[in-house]
């Protein structure tokens, strides 16, 4: 639900008091969605690259899209390692295996 009323506000609206600000940039200041960033829809499954460690090996964290963090295109995810939520940048959207439909 929540997700829904962040779209909901991020764009204006015909019967709103602005024809051209949505109700978030009126009350918060934000500006419009920058749809030329990485986006993922809620519930998909998805590899969150945090990095590498000591070594050239990257660190993937299996997780499920949660909702946008910012403009920027950072996301919140839910870790299917620890179930909490993350903060993600960088990611590869994949199909969602067996393993993780069964859990």
């Amino acid at each position: 639900m929540e997700r829904i009323i962040f779209w909901m506000n991020s764009f204006p609206s015909d019967t709103g008091i602005s024809s051209t600000m949505s109700p978030s940039t009126i009350i918060n200041g934000t500006p419009k969605p920058d749809f030329s960033q990485k986006h993922i829809a809620f519930g998909a499954y998805a590899l969150v690259h945090t990095g590498t460690e000591n070594n050239t090996t990257a660190r993937d964290i299996p997780a499920i899209a949660l909702k946008p963090l910012s403009e920027k295109g950072a996301y919140i995810f839910m870790s299917l390692l620890t179930e909490l939520k993350i903060r993600g940048v960088k990611w590869t959207q994949l199909p969602i295996p067996d393993e993780i439909i069964n859990r």
